[in-house]
């Protein structure tokens, strides 16, 4: 029977085994080849090989010669087979041979920490928008942080910095969305309620090109009554309102009013509606009756409750809810402006004083005529 060795260390295999029993090496049998006469033996220093696969210089099963080892510690070059030096990328099984690892295994460059300046970032735009959110900042810079808060947690950023730049971001964007649609609402409601006052009371313009007052001493109430100051309540047609004004009356009665003294009270016109005027003592004694005083002032105005005519228009065509520019173009701009902000327009004589008082939007809401005597 054919002796099998080892293509590899030349060690005899066992019939049946498909590994070798030495250095485990697949067996091939194919290659098998009959025992060939041992080579001269040759005294060389071992350089290479595996010293732990058998006892030095002691015959192995199948080789009673013991040619592959001798115990001089030399070894023979078998010549059915190589036998090689394990490089780095090898390692030796658990029977003795050598198997391959891979190498870049063991060198693998260790990832790169993902740098926080995009989240930094996305933080402190989102802080600042938070700060200016209260005039829309956060609809921007609130807006930007978020995004950039939400794309650093995607690529896998700290966690802490990125979640507080969403929320802080989310935050701002929408405290600042309420902000806008607040301010929004609230300007088409004040421009509702203009333009229901407008569309009730006049639109503004007055009798700009046909005055219907012809002197600075005249005020013109509701587009019927016309009123030429001073002159008497009843020469007037008006009474002193007693639910608004009473104490002034009891007043006036009890202690009388002396001469040049006046009071601003609220009167009620004979056509229904009521009317803010001043009623004073144009004489030189004191007086103690009602029908002794004379109206020296009218003040109409669209913003107090007591006061309920609806319109106004005094000499030059200057009307209620007119704008400053419109006034202007008719009688020019204000000679001064008194403690309470009304624009002060003197006559020439300078006994009739018209005192204008403009709303937030520049049109007229009161409109207050004065004779000095």
């Amino acid at each position: 029977m054919e002796e099998i060795r080892c293509s590899v260390c030349g060690t005899v295999v066992n019939p049946g085994d498909t590994f070798c029993q030495n250095c485990g090496s697949p067996v091939d049998t194919a290659s098998a080849t009959k025992p060939e006469a041992a080579p001269a033996q040759q005294d060389t220093t071992v350089l290479s090989g595996n010293p732990f696969s058998g006892s030095a210089g002691e015959p192995q099963a199948g080789n009673p010669a013991g040619d592959s080892y001798q115990a001089s510690g030399t070894y023979q070059q078998p010549s059915s087979g190589t036998y090689q030096q394990p490089s780095s990328g090898m390692d030796m099984n658990a029977q003795g041979s050598y198997v391959t690892y891979n190498v870049n295994n063991y060198n693998q460059v260790a990832p790169q920490k993902q740098s926080k300046g995009l989240g930094i970032a996305g933080l402190i735009l989102s802080i600042i928008g938070l700060l200016t959110s209260c005039c829309y900042g956060g609809l921007l810079f609130g807006l930007i942080g978020l995004i950039l808060s939400i794309v650093y947690l995607t690529k896998k950023g700290s966690k802490g910095l990125g979640i507080s730049g969403t929320i802080i971001g989310a935050i701002a964007l929408l405290i600042s969305a309420i902000v806008l649609i607040y301010t929004i609402s609230t300007g088409i409601s004040v421009m509702d309620e203009f333009n229901e006052y407008t569309q009730e009371y006049g639109n503004g313009t007055g009798s700009i090109s046909s005055s219907n007052v012809s002197g600075t001493d005249q005020i013109l109430v509701n587009g019927s009554d016309l009123y030429t100051l001073p002159a008497s309540l009843s020469s007037l047609g008006l009474t002193v309102n007693e639910t608004e004004s009473g104490d002034k009356i009891t007043e006036i009665q009890e202690n009388g009013m002396y001469s040049g003294d006046y009071e601003f009270v609220v009167l009620d016109s004979v056509n229904g509606y009521s009317i803010w005027g001043f009623i004073e003592n144009t004489g030189s004694d004191t007086v103690y009756s009602l029908d002794d005083l004379e109206v020296t002032g009218i003040n109409v105005d669209n913003y107090s409750s007591a006061c309920t005519a609806y319109s106004a228009e005094v000499y030059g065509g200057v009307t209620l809810n007119m704008s400053r520019s419109n006034v202007e173009s008719l009688i020019g701009k204000e000679d001064t402006t008194d403690s309470s902000g009304m624009a002060v327009y003197e006559s020439a004589s300078g006994n009739e004083v018209l005192r204008l008082e403009y709303d937030d939007y520049d049109y007229v809401c009161g409109i207050d005529i004065t004779i000095y005597k």
